[in-house]
């Protein structure tokens, strides 16, 4: 059996190879076996998916390789294989009727004043609805709200909690009523005082068109052991800032802080701050949250805390 007898009964390469494997009784993955190629390599050689094969080199090696398992001539396989290929390949190139058809059509469209404002009209016009479905949806849409800490019924061994969360940017959210910092991403936290025993948290995010989703997380407080007495005081910073600290009346020490740092300074009964930003400088006392010291860009001077949570301004200036 050779492929030029077989090859005026059968049109393609691929039908002239699965008739000598059936009449082989061989199946694709027999034959993929013995020629040591994937079985889909056999498949695509049949069913003439040429894009589907390896480079013509590698199909050409296991062409010869398959007319030695089916004892036919080599070379009537190889030509007719280029020969398909290069039909295939001339075929790709070829504009579909649709692309004709749309080219034909491009060259009839005359573009005149009238046809130019028509097009303008529809654009205009669709624009409109796309903006206006698009405020609807917003009116109606409520704000994402994902509280990432803390967990429902978590306990709290410090005096303070660190509440964390993520909703749509632009939003406004409150925490137990307080405003917080969102930032352009969507991101918030706050630190809260608490006391031993269980603590709602509630959380709301509202959106431009007052839609709010409320979400409430309770924490527990373990029992805070006593704390040393004097004056303890952290100071957290947002932002760079310059500061001085007196303790106990003794003579000022001054320190410089960027974007997350913190400190803690501890006295026997008076600590005073000054600070060149109190915008970017909060203060947490004996375990209690005070918050931003001031507005951003304020400059305070000399001001006291004591151990009772007071505190008194003695003097401050704006930059």
């Amino acid at each position: 059996m050779v492929f030029e007898r077989k090859q005026i009964q059968l049109e393609t390469l691929g039908e002239y190879l699965r008739q000598i494997r059936q009449e082989l009784r061989l199946s694709e993955t027999e034959v993929a076996e013995r020629v040591s190629v994937r079985p889909q390599f056999i498949r695509a050689l049949e069913t003439g998916s040429f894009k589907e094969l390896p480079s013509e080199v590698y199909v050409i090696g296991f062409l010869r390789r398959l007319g030695e398992l089916y004892s036919i001539d080599t070379a009537a396989l190889i030509a007719q294989f280029k020969k398909e290929l290069v039909i295939q390949g001339k075929l790709k190139q070829q504009p579909t009727d649709p692309q004709m058809a749309l080219r034909a059509l491009v060259k009839k469209i005359v573009v005149t004043p009238r046809l130019l404002s028509t097009a303008l009209g529809v654009l205009f016009l669709l624009v409109t609805v796309v903006y206006i479905f698009w405020e609807v949806s917003a009116i109606n849409k409520l704000p994402a709200l994902d509280i990432i800490q803390p967990q429902d019924r978590q306990e709290i061994a410090n005096s303070y909690v660190l509440v964390k969360g993520k909703t749509d940017p632009g939003m406004t959210v409150n925490i137990n009523g307080q405003g917080v910092y969102v930032d352009e991403d969507g991101n918030f936290q706050a630190e809260l005082g608490i006391q031993s025993g269980p603590r709602d948290i509630q959380i709301d995010a509202q959106n431009r068109f007052g839609k709010i989703v409320t979400k409430t997380v309770e924490v527990i407080g373990q029992q805070q052991a006593d704390l040393p007495s004097g004056v303890q005081l952290r100071l957290d910073f947002s932002g760079d800032a310059d500061v001085s600290v007196a303790v106990d009346n003794q003579e000022s020490q001054q320190f410089s802080f960027h974007q997350g740092d913190s400190k803690v300074f501890m006295a026997t009964s008076k600590l005073e701050i000054s600070t060149s930003n109190a915008g970017l400088t909060k203060a947490t006392l004996n375990g209690q949250t005070i918050g931003l010291l001031g507005r951003a860009g304020e400059k305070l001077v000399n001001i006291p805390f004591f151990a009772d949570n007071t505190t008194t301004t003695a003097s401050s200036t704006r930059n």
